[in-house]
């Protein structure tokens, strides 16, 4: 990235997000960097039988990145506390890239060229560099069984290649495996396409980001069903995506399939204890229109005038542009926010209701178990892994087809007489 892009994308982040955030993101890069340097390089490491998993993700394990290189990071944080052994293989300035440590110790091997070549889409890397990788990496470290966290941005075919030498056990935290869109937010409306299998419809909304041939959709969900059924086991993070997935893909069978909750890095904040009715109200999680972040503009525009005493927050990164949007119609806008740190950030600015507005169905919702810690109730829509798990975590689910005003009616509800 030139030196002019940054300043212009540091630029825009400020204007969108505020000062605050931009140092929070900058504090995590050189958090990350640093992390990146504890590791020193080294030309070989001895075969380890105590690693039993090696795993492999497709980008950087930065937490500001997602879900799943939270995941990872947590993964790693927790087998360290515990002294358990950590190999870890990714795509790092056009080369892979092998971290392992054990014991205090630490090596950061190079494993090649990490370079795309000739794919069947732009969304994924040529598969040969990476089974090279894999299989180099798996026997330099001993490990027992490769661990792919996530499909998204990897070769499904070179996927398939390693399940048939390697012990491959694959973590889907999205639906990357059915679509390259992994939200299913269908382009150019931006709303949930409910798993179309219509080859046409499904190219014209892929073209929009990539050059694909109508067959493409087809053959890469053949491709994927090949993959799901050659793994010696698939594992998810809640019951709604792995039932999703035995029903999208019926070669997956329930017995090599697992349902293992994701490892959250928040904590458990006392303090402030939401009002009812609810005088501080916010939009959690990044500005996309997936995400709900256009839908939660048009609300704050309609109910600001009617209802002054309620204090609108949004906390999350995103689309610069929704996040400005926000700011116009009266929103204090937070932007990032480091993992973890979002039950003590409602505790800090003293919110009273959550909503997590996403108009596609959510694998899981790390955001809900972090509303739980901070004890504040939470509206979403009821669809995903979000509505099935919502009334456990003080939440309540409010019907996708009314849409915005099916919300406005809840928190006119919820302002003039508590939940």
């Amino acid at each position: 990235m030139t030196a002019l892009r940054s300043a212009r994308l540091a630029l825009d982040l400020l204007t969108a997000e505020g000062p605050a955030s931009l140092a929070r993101r900058a504090l995590d890069r050189m958090a990350e960097s640093a992390e990146r340097k504890d590791f020193p390089a080294e030309a070989d490491w001895p075969r380890d039988p105590a690693i039993a998993t090696l795993y492999l993700l497709a980008t950087p394990p930065a937490p500001r990145l997602g879900g799943v290189q939270t995941q990872l990071v947590a993964r790693r944080l927790r087998d360290r506390a515990a002294g358990r052994p950590f190999a870890l293989l990714y795509p790092w300035n056009g080369r892979y890239r092998l971290e392992i440590e054990r014991g205090g110790r630490r090596a950061a091997l190079d494993l090649g060229a990490a370079e795309p070549g000739p794919s069947e889409a732009p969304p994924e890397l040529a598969p040969g560099p990476l089974v090279r990788a894999a299989r180099d990496a798996f026997a330099r470290c001993g490990a027992r069984q490769l661990r792919v966290e996530g499909a998204a941005g990897l070769p499904l075919a070179g996927l398939l290649d390693l399940s048939s030498s390697l012990p491959l056990h694959l973590a889907l935290h999205d639906f990357a495996l059915f679509c390259p869109r992994p939200h299913l937010a269908e382009e150019p409306n931006g709303d949930f396409c409910r798993w179309s299998r219509d080859p046409v419809r499904c190219a014209a909304c892929l073209r929009r980001s990539w050059p694909v041939a109508e067959e493409y959709p087809r053959s890469r969900r053949s491709l994927a069903a090949r993959l799901v059924s050659s793994v010696e086991r698939a594992i998810f993070p809640s019951a709604f995506l792995e039932r999703t997935h035995l029903n999208l893909f019926p070669g997956l069978e329930m017995e090599r399939t697992r349902v293992e909750p994701p490892i959250s890095l928040a904590r458990r904040v006392v303090g402030y204890r939401p009002q009812a009715p609810p005088r501080r109200i916010a939009f959690v999680g990044a500005a996309k229109r997936f995400k709900g972040a256009e839908l939660f503009a048009d609300l704050v525009a309609d109910l600001s005038p009617r209802h002054p005493e309620i204090e609108w927050h949004a906390f999350g990164g995103g689309d610069t542009a929704l996040l400005r949007k926000l700011r116009a119609v009266g929103v204090l806008v937070h932007g990032y926010y480091r993992a973890g740190t979002l039950p003590a950030q409602l505790a800090r600015h003293q919110i009273d209701l959550a909503l997590l507005l996403s108009i596609v169905p959510e694998s899981y919702g790390l955001t809900l178990d972090e509303c739980a810690l901070a004890r504040v109730p939470f509206l979403t829509f009821d669809l995903g892994a979000q509505a099935e798990r919502a009334a456990a975590l003080g939440g309540s689910v409010v019907p996708l087809a009314e849409g915005a005003e099916g919300l406005a009616a809840r928190i006119v509800a919820a302002a003039t007489a508590g939940l």
